[in-house]
């Protein structure tokens, strides 16, 4: 399933580009907005295959997501990767918040390149979800979740180096790569979770981390834009946004650090 979900992220950046330089941004947004329409109204089409499993009846999801919070909080080895996750995400938000202002006023590269260079980025997040079973046999659980935190992070420091070398090769490195940690990282701690954790509780943790995982995400677009702005007065667009760029992947990659120390992941 990751495969072909990233198989389909890697044709979104160049369409919208290129969409983008034919027909006009507006254009752009409003066929992305029907693309939602159409994914809706297949889902809305599909019909299940399996057996209903008895159960306790129709429960709150805001409970259950509950639960799982405090089953993860009863658990440091859940709660260190919850937590690696959420400091990542604050970073990786940080980061796309500036991003393109970046690219776009500091680099001026068109529409087209930049959605070339995420549809390249987007094959390396192919290419981790192709690797991720051979990576996690190699070096196990523990070292593949310590190192695609960090290489996500650190990698997204190739592009404000763009203020001093080429930005395009840049720009598809850095994304390919952190793109190919985040993908690894995504199917280990689902792997590790299902190693771990029952069945019947299974997707009750799994929303209580996508709580604090998701809950990360507007904190670090706040984060990135007041930082970006505040620093861009100061001293100048250039240099503003290149710096919140460092600040943010260092901050991504150091998530790593919450999960140093092997207790809790020998199963």
């Amino acid at each position: 399933m990751e495969i072909s979900s990233q198989a389909v992220y890697a044709l979104g950046p160049g369409v919208a580009g290129a969409l983008i330089n034919l027909l006009t941004a507006p254009v752009a947004l409003l066929a992305d907005a029907v693309s939602f329409l159409v994914s809706g109204g297949l889902i809305g089409l599909t019909r299940a295959v399996a057996a209903p499993v008895a159960g306790p009846g129709r429960r709150s999801l805001l409970r259950e997501a509950g639960e799982g919070l405090r089953f993860i909080a009863q658990r440091p080895v859940l709660l260190r990767i919850a937590l690696a996750a959420g400091l990542s995400n604050v970073g990786l938000l940080m980061g796309l918040a500036v991003q393109l202002l970046f690219l776009y006023r500091v680099m001026h590269l068109s529409p087209i390149l930049v959605g070339l260079a995420f549809g390249i980025g987007s094959l390396g997040s192919l290419a981790g979800a192709a690797a991720t079973g051979r990576v996690m046999e190699r070096l196990g659980i523990h070292v593949t979740l310590i190192a695609s935190a960090a290489v996500e992070g650190l990698a997204l420091l190739l592009i404000p180096a763009g203020l001093f070398f080429p930005i395009l090769p840049l720009l598809a490195v850095a994304l390919a790569a952190s793109g190919f940690a985040g993908t690894i990282w995504n199917v280990t701690v689902t792997t590790f979770r299902q190693r771990v954790i029952s069945t019947e509780l299974l997707g009750r943790v799994t929303a209580g981390g996508r709580v604090i995982a998701y809950g990360a995400l507007p904190v670090g677009s706040l984060l990135g834009g007041a930082i970006g702005q505040a620093l861009s007065a100061r001293f100048g667009a250039g240099t503003g946004l290149a710096i919140t760029l460092v600040v943010a992947s260092l901050l991504a990659a150091g998530s790593s650090l919450t999960l140093l120390g092997r207790r809790g992941f020998e199963t």
